[in-house]
């Protein structure tokens, strides 16, 4: 997979905290309220640290040259955020704990099964090549590292300062999950290219898919008490859709 330059990466992760996060620290401006621009800011720190990291030339050992993923980077940043939790102390506010419900983890597998095939339905005419590396990586590595970020630490950030007054489906949330499920979309679907031309997928229910797979990590977070069952539900949707593409290529 070719990563953009980090200056490319970094533009676009400059654009998305705009759309994102400018009407919020408007209105917390407007309303005086210091802990919404401080959560606000916290993510956007988080969210440049993790492009800053992600699409760093990191140098890989002689044995790992030939991987075309940034495991290294993915797992920085992993390692970043559970310092920053660990730090914090606020470990169980941030989801780091065990699921609290016994049913977690197959409910995590159900979710992450469920939009395994929804993306393979959305792209079955995607001609993507797909190798053993991707197989293993997309079961491993995205939901670790993307999760604890956004499902962990932003959405403690905004819960905190935002509050949660709404319920649905036995559990209460707020305009975090809202703000970090519109980030995600944005990350996976809006990017400059290296002619610094705006490149936004067309599709709607590519957009529509982005966003609702962020907001049910969010209530999985919620439901479990725990960021793990999102890792998991996540790494399955897209490992078992890798892994799809593999067997049938």
């Amino acid at each position: 997979m070719a990563l953009p330059a980090i200056k490319i990466a970094l533009a676009s992760t400059a654009l998305h905290c705009a759309i994102t996060f400018l009407p919020v620290l408007i209105y917390a401006v407007s309303k005086k309220s210091k802990s919404i621009v401080l959560a606000s800011l916290a993510v956007i720190a988080l969210d440049i640290m993790q492009t800053g990291v992600l699409f760093s030339p990191v140098p890989y050992p002689t044995a790992l040259a030939n991987l075309h993923y940034n495991w290294i980077q993915k797992g920085l940043v992993f390692l970043v955020c559970a310092f920053i939790i660990w730090r914090s102390k606020k470990s169980d506010q941030c989801g780091m704990q065990i699921p609290d419900k016994p049913s977690g983890f197959a409910l995590a597998l159900l979710i992450g099964i469920l939009f395994a095939g929804l993306d393979l339905f959305l792209n079955q005419n995607d001609p993507m090549r797909v190798d053993r590396e991707t197989v293993f990586f997309q079961l491993t590595m995205p939901g670790l590292q993307e999760e604890i970020l956004y499902r962990g630490l932003m959405l403690y950030f905004l819960d905190k300062s935002l509050g949660t007054p709404w319920k649905f489906l036995s559990v209460k949330f707020g305009w975090g999950a809202i703000l970090t499920s519109a980030l995600f979309a944005l990350g996976h679907l809006m990017i400059f290219d290296p002619n610094l031309q705006l490149q936004i997928d067309p599709s709607p229910l590519a957009w529509i898919n982005q966003f609702s797979f962020a907001l049910v990590m969010c209530w999985l977070r919620y439901y479990t008490n725990s960021a793990w069952t999102a890792v998991l539900a996540h790494n399955l949707d897209n490992g078992l859709m890798a892994l799809k593409l593999y067997a049938t290529q």
